[in-house]
C-alpha cells in the first residue's frame, strides 16, 4: 500500500488547492481573474455573479478530478493486492498438487 500514498496526500493538497479557489471565486463580490497577471473588469462582464459561479464551478470540478485520482490509487492498489495473493495462493496450490502428483 505504500506506492500509492505519495500520490493520494498529493492529490488531496493538490485537490485542496484547487477547491478552496473555487469556493472563493464563488464567494467573490467582484470578478474572479481567470490568467495569471491579468484583471478582469466588472464593465467587461454583464453578470458578476454568473461568472464567478461558472469559474468556481470549473476550479472545483478541476479539484474534484484530483480527489477522484487519489480514490482510484487507492481502490486499484487493494485490488493488485488482492488478486496478487489469489494467484500467489492458486500458484502455491498447484505447485503442491505437482510435486504430490510427480
Amino acid at each position: 500500500m505504500g506506492t500509492a500514498m505519495p500520490l493520494v496526500v498529493i492529490s488531496f493538497i493538490c485537490a485542496t488547492v484547487f477547491i478552496g479557489i473555487g469556493i472563493f471565486a464563488l464567494k467573490k463580490k467582484t470578478p474572479m481573474h481567470f490568467w495569471s497577471g491579468t484583471r478582469v473588469k466588472t464593465e467587461e462582464i454583464s453578470d458578476v455573479k454568473a461568472y464567478n459561479k461558472a469559474n468556481g464551478t470549473m476550479w472545483i470540478a478541476y479539484g474534484s478530478t484530483f480527489i477522484l485520482s487519489a480514490i482510484l490509487s487507492i481502490l486499484f492498489e487493494v485490488v493488485f493486492i488482492i488478486f496478487n495473493r489469489f494467484f500467489y495462493n492458486i500458484q502455491l496450490l498447484s505447485s503442491n498438487f505437482l510435486l504430490k502428483v510427480i
